[in-house]
């Protein structure tokens, strides 16, 4: 869904989406912590891995300031 958000964004398409906030994790780090977690097993454990929370506005004012295009999301109220 946010990678359909963002294109949208990038493209200056129109942008609905609805206000919150993700934790962006990078897939490398992801991959990493399940490798240490599979080499490092022990029964019962449990793994939290987690990034960085940031807001879905914050995400495609990025997008806008990066890309230069002007576009204007839409806030979906649920």
């Amino acid at each position: 869904m946010m990678g359909a958000v963002i294109h949208d964004a990038a493209t200056a398409k129109p942008t609905l989406y609805v206000d919150g906030a993700y934790d962006f994790v990078d897939v490398r780090d992801v991959a990493d912590g399940l490798i240490s977690a599979a080499e490092n097993e022990k029964r019962g454990e449990s793994y939290i891995l987690s990034g960085q929370k940031i807001s879905v506005r914050y995400l495609l004012e990025t997008v806008r300031e990066i890309t230069g295009r002007n576009f204007f999301p839409n806030e979906n109220p649920i």
